[in-house]
């Protein structure tokens, strides 16, 4: 899936996916596109179903300061339509089969108020 960010690069940070059954979090750094990361990213899970954010370090001081970028409605389509109401802001569950290759997890929606963010950071 693509990374965003709202700026014109893409600081360093972690992709993290959560498995919803067994609440298992799994971890993966992302390099920041000064580092040479790309734009996009590709993580190996293992089968089960997952809600899934790139955390975004802000600050190269404090690593434990960051913003995310989740997948939802907002982040599929980044229309107005989908990133204003609540509902665009709902964390979509990405379930992985045996074999199966996932693709367009964009984890794009920075744009959320913070009644939106405790509703999109609660499953992690």
């Amino acid at each position: 899936g693509k990374l965003c960010y709202p700026s014109s690069f893409l600081p360093p940070g972690e992709i993290v996916a959560k498995e919803l059954d067994s609440g298992k979090t799994y971890t993966q750094t992302y390099e920041g596109t000064f580092n040479g990361g790309g734009l996009t990213y590709s993580f190996e899970l293992p089968v089960g179903t997952y809600h899934i954010r790139y955390q975004a370090h802000a600050s190269t001081k404090d690593t434990s300061i960051f913003t995310s970028g989740y997948y939802d409605e907002c982040a599929k389509t980044m229309h107005t339509n989908e990133c204003t109401p609540d509902s665009g802001h709902i964390n979509i569950p990405v379930t992985i089969k045996v074999g199966e290759e996932i693709t367009n997890v964009d984890l794009c929606d920075f744009y959320y108020n913070p009644t939106q963010e405790q509703t999109l950071n609660k499953s992690f």
